[in-house]
């Protein structure tokens, strides 16, 4: 049976490990930069009316299209009011346009390494030297299973924000982008044809 009167950290040590890394792939890899993703394809779709007459580039759909192919740091309070409406856009601009998602969790992140570290003098025969007699009830007794949880939680994180960005901010970025897109063809035959094929004029 385990014994939680002096710490339970290292039995939690094997998930810790594990959250620390969820979070690190989380800050550090390129492919869960979601404004990258929806700037390609905007701009990909932009692509099919790059030749557009002035009428459709000076329309509202185009326009809200265009400035969702320039995303940038610090939207001004301009850029938000005429950026896209819609439940997608609000996550956007709440959470990942000026990286609050990176952010929480780097401290997510340094939370899980300092826990390391403290299981890691534990096991040596150190925990006692680094904190107070006090501060080792916070790791002992009752308290594993708040801490289990919290630990779980902060594992958690990346992953839901992986699933909120990809899922819900890229998926609806990228179908308001084609569905308006539908919309100024249907709209600007003309002008979408002529655009799509601008040597058939020669």
């Amino acid at each position: 049976m385990i014994d939680y009167s002096i710490s339970f950290l290292p039995f939690l040590e094997p998930m810790i490990g594990l959250a620390v890394a969820l979070n690190l792939a989380y800050i550090a890899l390129p492919r869960f930069r979601y404004r990258e993703q929806i700037q390609e394809h905007v701009k990909e779709k932009l692509e099919e009316v790059k030749n557009a007459s002035e009428k459709l580039k000076n329309s509202p759909w185009y326009k809200n299209i265009s400035r969702m192919a320039s995303i940038k740091d610090g939207l001004s309070k301009e850029d938000k009011k005429d950026f896209p409406s819609g439940w997608w856009s609000f996550w956007y601009v709440f959470l990942f346009e000026k990286h609050v998602d990176r952010w929480v969790v780097i401290i997510f992140t340094c939370v899980l390494i300092s826990l390391l570290a403290l299981s890691s003098a534990h096991s040596a025969g150190f925990y006692g030297s680094i904190l107070s007699l006090d501060t080792l009830s916070v790791f002992s007794g009752s308290n594993f299973h708040i801490w289990f949880a919290v630990v779980i939680i902060l594992g958690i994180t990346p992953v839901l924000a992986v699933m909120l960005g990809s899922f819900a901010v890229v998926a609806g970025a990228c179908k308001y982008t084609s569905t308006e897109i539908q919309k100024m063809k249907y709209d600007f035959k003309d002008d979408v044809q002529n655009a799509s094929a601008p040597e058939a004029k020669k």
